[in-house]
């Protein structure tokens, strides 16, 4: 099993909020039942948004085989795909080996280009070589790839706090792993700072 973030695990208890949270187990129990969802929860900065989803995510990690990613962007930062390679980075170095060596053997090692820790847990080709475009393409697919795999056994749940500090670059990502994980079961939710 994959832990539970370090900034999920340990967060301030929820205060009310129940409505709130019933919407979200409420997209859950959909992804339980195979559909995906995608969940914006959005508002003003210091209203909860994180606490709300780190108490559904403690209560729901590891339950009926739902694993929990968590990614966030920070405001000022300009690392490419920053939400992505914490969590991505995070699952290589967590995930079962047969999980990295199926994937591997069908993405290459595209993953590399976001985390770089896969060629210390198993042997993996270079990441294809070509234009941005076609690189990028191939990055993408192999978040999708990896992220579905973990769908497998139960849905996955895949927060990203802070999307409004994100890249252009992460947002095209985040469109690209939601079309491409329009059939597995699980919950995509965003957070959003409210305007």
């Amino acid at each position: 099993d994959l832990p539970l973030h370090p900034g999920l695990v340990g967060g301030p208890d929820l205060i009310g909020r129940r409505r709130e949270l019933s919407w979200l187990e409420s997209a859950l129990a959909s992804a339980h039942a195979g559909s995906s969802t995608v969940v914006l929860v959005s508002g003003e900065p210091g209203i909860g948004k994180t606490t709300l989803v780190g108490s559904l995510a403690r209560a729901h990690h590891g339950h009926r085989g739902a694993t929990v990613l968590y990614g966030r962007c920070t405001e000022g930062e300009s690392v490419p795909f920053q939400p992505f390679r914490s969590m991505i980075g995070a699952v290589v170095d967590h995930a079962p080996m047969p999980l990295l060596r199926q994937h591997t053997e069908r993405r290459g090692g595209d993953l590399a280009r976001i985390a770089p820790n896969l060629s210390t847990r198993l042997w993996a080709p270079p990441p294809t070589s070509g234009d941005d475009a076609t690189e990028r393409f191939q990055l993408f697919e192999a978040v999708a790839d990896l992220l579905r795999r973990l769908a497998g056994p139960g849905p996955l749940v895949v927060i990203l706090d802070d999307v409004h500090w994100g890249e252009p670059a992460e947002v095209r990502l985040i469109r690209h792993v939601r079309r491409a994980l329009a059939d597995a079961p699980g919950l995509l939710g965003r957070g959003w700072r409210g305007a």
